[in-house]
């Protein structure tokens, strides 16, 4: 006998946090005839969402092997899921054959085909292609239905995609999306993902676009900072603007607020800042980026995010605290403006007014940082400025 089928009420809320229905997930999470081990794994499961790693860690410390063969299984596959978005694909890799045999003695299809996929996904991350392949067709021995299939067509165009043939992995992809819905709306929002930056990869901004809009207008909020991030940044790369002011919803997901602000701070030729940033970032996934705006692994790089780095930085060699290229002409800019603008007034300006002329934005308090950093630049380079009531003028002509 199949022995997820002993765990009906977890697997019913299982059901309800793949397919998007957070309210009916929090409801069955709560159900009192859920065992110990079951309430730790949905509430991994709920922090994997929240992208809350250490409390998702801190769940799993409640389930051991006494819980049973399955539910074991369980707890090794979700952490080689944490290990995956961490970056760590080689622990990643080994707890994933765990749960495969696991879910294997356990008499689970289901686990083995999801174990066996995300077994080729890491071995394919880590470049060895002979296991990869081995794995990819264990997968595709237990896959049931075009749900499966769509899942092995993304696996195979992120294979495409990390030798850089992005036009085969378009066609493997498209492919996927025929059959998306099929899929859990977990798996849909991955794929849409996946989907989104081979489309960027290969150049092809307006279908990427398409992608991104029809999940932004879906109503499901689970990757919502993640999707007004690669928008946004995808017409910067399109359009060859800068990135704007990020919308409030990008606050709430670290990653991709850090990346926003990175790329902001950069724009506004505030070097240092952008660099205490990127070690933030780096704190987050080490194994994602490097030193000096450096993007690591094929997930990171030829990305939209790592374009925009290129473009502000020239290079993804060590950058020189005294010799930023492109952002040293951006300062002066930005200071002429200042001064221009308090010149032109004559009468002390309003911060926010002062932003919106400098800048020519929208006033926003993201870019408050940026205005004070600007201040004390203009008062290293001998412009003397007061403030009083967070209005700003000239104490006397600057040179």
């Amino acid at each position: 006998m199949n022995a997820r089928l002993e765990h009906p009420f977890y697997q019913n809320a299982v059901e309800a946090y793949l397919h998007g229905t957070p309210k009916t997930f929090l409801k069955l999470r709560k159900y009192r005839r859920l065992s110990v081990p079951e309430q730790a794994l949905l509430e991994c499961r709920a922090r994997l969402r929240d992208r809350s790693w250490s409390k998702a860690w801190d769940s799993l410390k409640r389930v051991d092997q006494s819980a049973g063969t399955f539910l074991f299984a369980e707890k090794h596959f979700l952490s080689a899921t944490l290990c995956f978005f961490k970056g760590d694909f080689e622990t990643a890799a080994f707890l994933n054959l765990k749960a495969f045999e696991l879910y294997r003695t356990a008499n689970d299809r289901r686990g083995q085909f999801l174990s066996a996929h995300n077994i080729m996904v890491d071995f394919s991350r880590m470049g060895n292609q002979v296991l990869a392949k081995y794995y990819f067709n264990e997968a595709k021995r237990l896959s049931d239905g075009p749900g499966e299939k769509s899942l092995l067509f993304r696996a195979r165009a992120c294979e495409l995609s990390q030798k850089r043939q992005y036009e085969e992995a378009t066609v493997w992809i498209r492919r996927a999306i025929k059959l998306k819905k099929f899929l859990s709306t977990q798996d849909q929002q991955t794929l849409q993902v996946v989907a989104i930056n081979i489309l960027t990869r290969a150049q092809k901004f307006e279908e990427a676009l398409q992608v991104i809009d029809q999940e932004l207008t879906s109503g499901r909020n689970w990757e919502l900072a993640r999707f007004n991030f690669e928008r946004a940044a995808l017409l910067s790369v399109r359009d060859h603007i800068p990135i704007g002011i990020p919308p409030e919803a990008v606050s709430a997901a670290p990653e991709y607020d850090l990346k926003w602000r990175i790329l902001l701070t950069l724009q506004g030729g505030e070097l240092e800042l952008a660099k205490s940033l990127w070690q933030d970032l780096r704190a987050l996934f080490p194994s994602k980026f490097g030193q000096n705006f450096e993007c690591l692994g094929e997930a990171e790089q030829d990305t939209s995010f790592a374009v925009i780095l290129d473009r502000l930085t020239k290079s993804k060699t060590e950058i020189a605290s005294d010799s930023p290229p492109v952002l040293r002409a951006l300062l002066p800019n930005k200071l002429r403006k200042l001064r221009q603008e308090l010149e032109m007034a004559g009468s002390p300006i309003r911060k926010e007014e002062l932003i919106e002329k400098v800048w020519d934005v929208t006033y926003s308090p993201a870019w408050d940082g940026r205005f004070y950093k600007l201040i004390e630049r203009a008062k290293k380079h001998g412009i003397s400025i007061i403030s009083s009531n967070r209005a700003y003028a000239l104490l006397s002509p600057s040179r």
